[in-house]
């Protein structure tokens, strides 16, 4: 190990010696001391080392006097030097910044010496994206330069730059310059999403979990929806982004979003029948099964045997016997039996051969009698398990969902970092909190998209119910996009309050409660203050969405349980009597009285301040 770490030093050593010559070492000599260092990667080195180095190449890359071959092998060298945050001042100045925002955009070097520039930049952000943005910002040309280089980038390139300008957005003020041109910037990171995204191709080459190409193509997508993101958020007056693109980019945007967040459904969710529809179909399926009955039984007895003969029909000329068919197409062969009411056939169902044909009772089986009687029993099993099927409550139960199974961080990709098409939808998710009202109603001509969110929104829950710890972080962002979906649409409202709360969504479908006699006052008490339907604490209702919801309206974590309770509000459409109906007046009175609503307005004035109970030392 120490000969090793000698040898590392010497790559580092062969370095210092060419930045320290007193006259300029040729070209050769730094191509082969630079490959070297390269190859070795080096990451032991001392602090003034690593300082003499970077010194002369930002004087040396400056003066712009090296072959293009040369620099690439600087500017590797540089991002591998930079994995380490210090003694990098060399690398913050403007005249650095100034040359690598210029040579990035020279239409004469090559794609890869490009890319290098581009990774370098990207270090420099993530090490101190105050530093850089303060940098880059000095001269319009250099930050606005990289955004013109976004329209027809190469996929590398395009994923590199949206990361360069994602670090960027996250400070206000580079924000609000990036911005000045709206259209250029919104319209070239829509650009990105409709090329890369594939969704006319309905996302055959995003989606693809084992196609390289595909991965790459969803890490583009998806750092371009966060810068997207970025951009509006951290204006100091956010401004819905379709106000900064043409009409027609905004609505090919729309149809690429609503294909990513459709991804993977299927089937959307089917709300349980009303009451009454199972009543009514309860009701049929009973006169159907005494009309069945009510038939005669096929397989009937008749009073005498005769003969049987195992002939064709025309040579039975009237008599009782079995007649032999063969089926080409099913390739079987069936038997029918004919008779007159004077006879009675008894027959054995191995050899096919007759009874005597004295005086006695025998059973007459014919092949097509039986197969109507087994089919009667096949459709009572049927009905029976529809029947259990209707008395189920609809609620969507977590664990019992394919789709969150599994880790939605992993990725099978061959592609390291590699995104996965749930950090794709989540990040058009984000996106969908800013985007303006009236976008939000084509979600009810798409319903797998509206499914699609729903099903973020079981993932989060399940997540959740896992982690138990950052909930805001985790349910928070799905709650306040839907939140934006449903106070718009009212089929998407619908929607989501059906798949949430089952068979109790509807009021009006209620069955009528009876006071339970044996229930003490107390306990009458406590039950008018729980939400209606099953107890959350049933082993029934464990696990499902309404368990999770309605268990954080009630969280520690003020910003998970003020989301809860307001996705819930609105699912409730504002109406605090439905409200406190599905969530309970313990539990949701609190949000009705800090929105000051009628009857409400003052509760909060009277409550207990916990904190000051802890502080002066009483019980609680």
């Amino acid at each position: 190990l120490l000969l090793c770490f000698f040898f590392l030093l010497f790559r580092m050593e062969a370095l210092v010696s060419l930045a320290t010559r007193e006259q300029s070492a040729e070209v050769k000599d730094w191509d082969e001391a630079l490959a070297n260092f390269i190859s070795a990667e080096a990451k032991e080195w001392s602090p003034e080392d690593k300082s003499t180095v970077l010194n002369f190449f930002a004087a040396q890359l400056v003066k712009d006097q090296w072959p293009e071959s040369t620099i690439v092998s600087a500017l590797t060298t540089i991002k591998i030097i930079s994995r380490s945050k210090t003694h990098l001042q060399a690398l913050y100045t403007e005249e650095m910044f100034a040359w690598l925002s210029t040579f990035i955009q020279s239409s004469s070097i090559q794609p890869e010496t490009q890319l290098e520039a581009l990774r370098v930049i990207l270090n420099l952000n993530i090490l101190d994206m105050g530093k850089s943005a303060k940098l880059l910002s000095i001269r319009e040309e250099h930050y606005l330069g990289l955004v013109q280089l976004l329209k027809g980038a190469s996929r590398p390139a395009a994923y590199l730059l949206c990361r360069i300008i994602f670090y960027f957005a996250l400070d206000k003020g580079m924000a609000k310059r990036l911005t000045q041109d709206a259209t250029t910037l919104y319209d070239s990171l829509v650009s990105v999403v409709l090329t890369y995204s594939c969704y006319q191709n309905q996302l055959e080459g995003l989606s693809d979990k084992e196609d390289p190409a595909a991965a790459e193509r969803r890490q583009v997508v998806s750092a371009a929806l966060k810068v997207l993101f970025n951009l509006t958020v951290e204006q100091e007056v956010p401004e819905r982004m379709h106000r900064k693109i043409s009409d027609e980019s905004f609505n090919e945007f729309g149809r690429a979003i609503l294909a990513i967040l459709s991804h993977g459904v299927e089937e959307c969710y089917k709300p349980p029948p009303s009451r009454a529809e199972r009543a009514s179909r309860a009701a049929q399926r009973k006169k159907e099964r005494k009309r069945r009955q009510a038939r005669p039984d096929p397989l009937g007895y008749v009073g005498h045997t005769a003969t049987v003969v195992n002939t064709s029909k025309e040579e039975l000329n009237g008599l009782t016997g079995i007649v032999t068919s063969y089926d080409e197409v099913k390739e079987r062969y069936s038997l029918k039996l004919h008779s007159d009411s004077t006879r009675l056939l008894a027959l054995k169902p191995v050899n096919l051969e007759c009874a005597s044909s004295s005086n006695s009772n025998g059973l007459a089986q014919d092949t097509e009698a039986r197969a109507e009687t087994e089919e009667r029993k096949d459709v009572d099993k049927e009905e029976e398990e529809e029947e259990e099927e209707e008395e189920e409550t609809g609620r969507v139960v977590l664990a019992s969902l394919p789709y969150v199974q599994h880790d939605t961080g992993s990725s099978s990709s061959s592609v390291p970092n590699s995104v996965d098409m749930v950090e794709v939808q989540t990040d058009v998710s984000h996106l969908l909190i800013y985007l303006p009202a009236e976008f939000v109603g084509i979600f009810t001509n798409y319903p797998k998209a509206l499914e699609g969110l729903c099903r973020l929104m079981d993932r989060q829950a399940a997540k959740l119910s896992n982690v138990k710890k950052e909930g805001d972080r985790i349910l928070t962002p799905i709650l306040m996009t839907l939140n934006n979906v449903i106070k718009e649409s009212h089929f998407a409202r619908n929607y989501v309050k059906s798949r949430v709360f089952g068979d109790l969504a509807d009021p009006n479908d209620q069955p009528e409660e009876k006071e339970d006699p044996s229930l003490s006052e107390g306990e009458k008490n406590k039950k008018n203050m729980e939400a209606k339907g099953p107890s959350v604490d049933s082993l029934a209702e464990r696990g499902t969405m309404r368990y999770v919801l309605l268990k954080n309206v009630m969280a520690l974590n003020y910003q998970l349980k003020q989301s809860v309770s307001e996705f819930l509000f609105n699912v409730c459409d504002g109406d605090s009597k439905e409200y406190l109906r599905l969530v309970g007046f313990g539990a949701g009175v609190g949000l009705l009285a800090e929105k000051g609503l009628p009857g409400f307005a003052g509760l909060t004035q009277k409550a207990i301040n916990i904190d000051d109970v802890i502080k002066s030392g009483k019980k609680l």
